[in-house]
């Protein structure tokens, strides 16, 4: 809950808040909830949390450069224009 008003203070235009805040709860909470099935799918197949350490390393980095694609410098002029 905390993210989503983080989303919203993203960005002074309501638009752009709102597709962020949207984004994060339409695909973010999925995500998120498929998380801890797929490191017990690997714990299962491992028999060891080796394979769940380096998925969660994997995911830090994936989510670092999600974290800049979303700056708000490189937000689509689309977004820009709508708002």
């Amino acid at each position: 809950p905390l993210c989503l008003l983080l989303a919203l203070d993203h960005s002074v235009q309501p638009a752009i808040a709102g597709k962020l805040v949207a984004f994060m709860q339409g695909i973010g909470f999925i995500i998120a909830g498929l998380a801890p099935w797929f490191s017990g799918v690997l714990r299962s197949i491992s028999g060891n949390y080796l394979m769940d350490w380096a998925f969660h390393a994997l995911c830090v980095v994936g989510l670092m450069i999600i974290t800049l694609r979303f700056a708000p410098v490189r937000f689509p002029q689309l977004w820009v224009k709508e708002a």
